[in-house]
């Protein structure tokens, strides 16, 4: 190893910076025997100064498919089910009856987080709701919330069409961060509604078209500066609850 002095250290992504921090603290020792010098692939604005080398400024929310699954997020996610924890049923399952029940009682899974969700909405039907409820339990998917559709049969689910609409409501009325859906074209509509990222599984992109000036504040895309006050100011009242509770 003596005859290396000059080390570059490569980490993916910074986003708050405390992990090539943690790093510079354990390599501190070695400083002198070593010209370190550190990089990282994809950096939230504000944070270039963090690393000697970066190759993109990344706005959040930034996900990479090999971690977003697990990532601890998840819990401000909403989560489609069919195509997304779940394969989709064919047409002969489809048929609002008992081949349907078969299907939603063991449907193959697809991909199963290792986090907890925050809410589950699907189209699926509130009356397959128990059905619905045991694969999920039976795949051991945890969750907060799940959201499904309040109407009579499939004929009227068909000419409601309300699909993307019923999916962006339940989207909306909690402080989420993250929609992950299966069908592009609904990928789209949530995201038009809403004006936040929606996570498509089919092509793994994200749809991120519609976009607010309140979320982009928030993730630090505009006025980066705004986002680093208020995580300054949000640590503070945390240590200040926890020497509370002290």
């Amino acid at each position: 190893m003596s005859e290396f002095k000059n080390i570059l250290v490569v980490d993916d992504s910074v986003a708050s910076g405390s992990a090539m921090q943690e790093c510079r603290e354990k390599l501190k020792d070695q400083a002198p025997n070593f010209n370190f010098r550190y990089c990282a692939v994809y950096v939230i604005p504000g944070k270039e100064k963090t690393v000697d080398y970066y190759f993109e400024v990344v706005p959040l929310p930034r996900y990479f498919q090999w971690n977003i699954l697990n990532h601890t997020t998840l819990e401000k996610a909403c989560f489609d089910i069919d195509g997304v924890l779940c394969v989709d049923p064919q047409p002969e399952q489809n048929d609002d009856g008992e081949k349907y029940r078969e299907f939603l009682l063991n449907a193959a899974p697809l991909f199963i987080p290792g986090s907890k969700i925050g809410t589950i909405v699907t189209s699926r039907l509130e009356k397959y709701r128990n059905e619905t409820e045991t694969w999920l339990r039976n795949n051991h998917v945890k969750y907060n919330e799940l959201v499904m559709l309040d109407l009579p049969d499939m004929e009227a689910r068909q000419k409601a069409n309300s699909h993307g609409t019923h999916k962006a409501k339940a989207y909306m009325a909690k402080p989420y961060v993250l929609f992950i859906e299966s069908d592009p074209g609904q990928a789209l509509e949530i995201n038009r509604i809403t004006k936040k990222p929606v996570l498509c599984t089919e092509n793994f992109e994200m749809v991120f078209n519609s976009e607010s000036v309140f979320y982009n504040l928030k993730s630090g895309k505009y006025l980066p500066f705004v986002r680093k006050f208020a995580l300054k100011v949000r640590n503070k009242v945390r240590k200040m609850k926890h020497a509370k509770k002290k």
